[in-house]
């Protein structure tokens, strides 16, 4: 059975229907609408199973344009029985949002507002239906600077799982005459394939303001796919693996050489075969 009392009101906001699409008053007020739903979540049934309940629940909230988590649960003990509390994933005191800041502007259209206002240089491509982005490449003017001061060596990898569009992460540093790092731009792409890969890299190579003067290195990973953009992108550079990945390929390729048997030392006292690897690592 669940209890009417789980959910009692869903909370949402709107926004003064005078506003402007193009003009946002930052002054606007915020409106509540408070919304009863605690019949959609009274019922007397039995569930057979826990993961039943939790389902239904699951259900009912979905089609209310919310979701649940589950907040607390005991099993069942000798001194208490079993219970779950289930609430919004948006649970807690309500704290109404200020959506006033980006007005009627799509999450994409306040992203490059923030952009130049922060004084960022970003590069976009859309899909065929010309509404669709599919990558974007943003840097800051000041990196742009240090770029065209320093651009003799690079450091290009990807990061994955990031954000919650899944996109990855193109990262993009640079190396001082004091060997400290700074960050060239980031990419976040459609997929990780040569053409998008490619684009990002050319996009890089606009920020040069003198052609002649490309990056000498760059240092990637055994990615293919970045491995021809470079190749593509600047040709007179050396593209060189870092240091991580080989020790990590090396090790993969001296485990099983090794095996996992113990070796017999020329003392007579046994050696662990992880010793002997790392051993070999460190020479």
């Amino acid at each position: 059975m669940v209890h009417p009392d789980m959910f009692r009101k869903a909370v949402s906001t709107k926004v003064n229907d005078d506003a402007n699409s193009d003009e946002v008053n930052d002054d606007a007020k915020t409106i509540v609408v408070e919304i009863d739903v605690v019949q959609q979540f009274s019922n007397d049934q039995v569930f057979n199973a826990r993961q039943h309940m939790f389902d239904w629940v699951r259900m009912e909230a979905s089609k209310l344009g919310f979701d649940v988590v589950i907040e607390r649960s005991d099993n069942s003990t000798s001194r208490r029985q079993a219970f779950a509390t289930i609430i919004c994933e948006r649970g807690g005191k309500y704290v109404s949002k200020n959506i006033t800041s980006r007005g009627l502007r799509s999450e994409m259209q306040q992203l490059f507002k923030l952009l130049d206002d922060n004084h960022y240089v970003s590069r976009y491509r859309v899909c065929d239906d010309k509404v669709s982005v599919r990558d974007i490449f943003r840097t800051h003017t000041e990196s742009v600077n240090l770029f065209n001061t320093f651009p003799t060596v690079l450091i290009i990898d990807s990061t994955y799982k990031i954000n919650k569009y899944r996109l990855p992460l193109l990262e993009i540093f640079g190396f001082t005459s004091t060997k400290m790092t700074f960050s060239v731009g980031f990419a976040f792409l459609e997929c990780e394939k040569e053409e998008n890969v490619t684009w990002a890299l050319d996009i890089c190579k606009s920020l040069l303001k003198n052609p002649q003067n490309m990056p000498s290195v760059i240092v990637i990973d055994r990615d293919k796919v970045l491995v021809n953009a470079v190749g593509i992108i600047v040709p007179i550079s050396r593209a060189l693996l870092c240091r991580y990945h080989i020790t990590k390929n090396v090790r993969a390729k001296l485990k099983p050489a090794v095996d996992t048997q113990d070796f017999k030392g020329e003392d007579g006292n046994m050696l662990k075969y992880s010793v002997v690897v790392e051993t070999i690592m460190d020479a």
